[in-house]
């Protein structure tokens, strides 16, 4: 049993981010969390997962950036969650 993307950004440090993109996907079921910031890390992705990530291994690169995207609405995710944004 999962939670809702819009419950999820009421918990711990969910709660200081700023919703910037996909409003119509409040609704998404998060089963899985995680962390990607390795190459190729699509070919792991699961579905319904909440993906957290700083784009550090692609920071430079924005057709990496989008690839990782499409890849994460292919597969069905639940959200991407961008941290530290700015910082480089």
């Amino acid at each position: 049993m999962g939670i809702m993307v819009r419950d999820a950004l009421g918990i711990g440090a969910l709660t200081n981010g700023k919703l910037l993109a996909g409003h119509e996907g409040l609704n998404n079921i998060i089963n899985h969390v995680s962390v990607i910031e390795v190459p190729d890390a699509h070919e792991w992705f699961r579905g319904n997962e909440l993906f957290l990530t700083a784009f550090y291994t692609i920071q430079n690169d924005i057709s990496a950036q989008l690839k990782l995207i499409t890849h994460l609405s292919e597969k069905k995710s639940a959200a991407l969650g961008i941290c530290y944004p700015g910082l480089y």
